[in-house]
C-alpha cells in the first residue's frame, strides 16, 4: 500500500479532512502537517525519476507477460500502456506559471476591495487603497517587464526548472502575505499593524524581493542591480515592518510602495550582463 502512487500522492489530503472537526491552533496544524506530507512524498520520489521509470517500466513488462498468457489461452487482446520518460514543454509551463502569477496578484486586488467595502472613505482608507493598489501594479509591472524572476536579462540566459519552480513558489507566497497584510490595511488604515499583520506585509514583500535577488545572484545579474536595487529592496520591507507597530497601517503601505517603485526605478544597460531593453511576457523566463 505505501508503494501505491494514489495513497503516496493522497497522504497530505487525510489532515485536511481531519481539519473539519478541529478548532483553533489544531486545524492549523493540521493544514501544515497536510501541506508537509505533499511536498515530503513530492521531494522523496521526485529525487530518482529514473528509478522511478524502471519500475514503472518493469511493472509495464511484467503485465504484459499475462496479458501474453491470456491470448494464448483464446482472450482477445487489450491494448497495454507504454511508460516513457515525461517531456517538460517549457511554452506550456511558462504561460501556466504566468497565468497563476495574474491570478494571485487578482486576488491580492480583491482581498483590498472586499476588506475596504462597508467602512466609510475618509483620507486614510484613501490613501491605503491608492498605495495597495499601486503596490500591487508595481509588482505585476515588474513581472510584466522582466519576467518571472523579476531579474533584468534573466529569459536570454534561462532558469532550469527546479530553480524557476521553487523560486516561483516563494514569489507567490511572498504576494499572497502582502496581499493578506493589505487586507488588514484596507480594514482599519488609521491602526497602527499589531499581533504580527506588519511582519505579515512587509515580509511577504520581503520574500518577494529576496527570492528575486537570489535568482539574480544564479543568473549572474548586474552587480550594479544586485547592489542598489535588489538587496535594498529585500531589506527595506524587514524595516517597514519593524516599524508597522508605531505608525498607522496607511504609511506602512506607502512606504511599502515607495520600495517597490525603486525596484522600477532600475533601468538595465543595453550592453553587458544587464542587456534587457525590451518589455516581455510573465511566462518569458524558463528555458527548453
Amino acid at each position: 500500500m505505501t508503494a501505491w502512487p494514489a495513497a503516496q500522492l493522497g497522504a497530505g489530503l487525510f489532515p485536511w479532512v481531519a481539519s473539519i472537526w478541529a478548532d483553533g491552533s489544531t486545524r492549523y496544524g493540521l493544514w501544515a502537517l497536510g501541506i508537509l506530507l505533499d511536498v515530503v512524498f513530492s521531494v522523496v520520489n521526485s529525487r530518482r525519476p529514473e528509478r522511478f521509470l524502471a519500475e514503472m517500466r518493469g511493472q509495464a513488462h511484467r503485465l504484459a507477460e499475462r496479458e501474453e498468457r491470456r491470448v494464448r489461452a483464446g482472450r482477445p487482446a487489450r491494448p497495454l500502456p507504454r511508460p516513457a520518460a515525461a517531456v517538460l514543454d517549457p511554452a506550456h509551463l511558462e504561460e501556466r506559471l504566468g497565468l497563476f502569477v495574474i491570478i494571485v496578484l487578482g486576488e491580492a486586488v480583491m482581498q483590498v476591495v472586499v476588506s475596504a467595502s462597508g467602512h466609510s472613505w475618509g483620507p486614510e482608507l484613501a490613501v491605503a487603497a491608492a498605495a495597495g493598489f499601486g503596490l500591487i501594479v508595481a509588482l505585476w509591472w515588474l513581472t510584466f517587464q522582466y519576467g518571472l524572476t523579476t531579474v533584468p536579462g534573466a529569459a536570454e540566459r534561462g532558469l532550469p526548472p527546479y530553480v524557476a519552480l521553487p523560486a516561483h513558489f516563494a514569489m507567490t507566497a511572498g504576494v499572497t502575505a502582502t496581499a493578506a497584510g493589505l487586507g488588514v490595511v484596507a480594514a482599519q488604515p488609521a491602526q497602527s499593524l499589531h499581533h504580527g499583520a506588519g511582519w505579515v506585509l512587509g515580509g511577504g514583500l520581503a520574500l518577494y524581493f529576496a527570492a528575486s535577488a537570489v535568482l539574480g545572484v544564479a543568473l549572474r545579474a548586474g552587480w550594479r542591480w544586485i547592489w542598489g536595487w535588489a538587496v535594498p529592496t529585500a531589506l527595506a520591507p524587514l524595516g517597514v515592518a519593524a516599524l508597522s507597530g508605531l505608525v498607522p497601517g496607511y504609511v506602512s503601505v506607502t512606504l511599502l510602495l515607495a520600495v517597490a517603485l525603486w525596484r522600477l526605478v532600475y533601468r538595465p544597460g543595453r550592453t553587458g550582463s544587464e542587456h534587457s531593453g525590451r518589455v516581455r511576457s510573465a511566462g518569458d523566463v524558463l528555458p527548453a
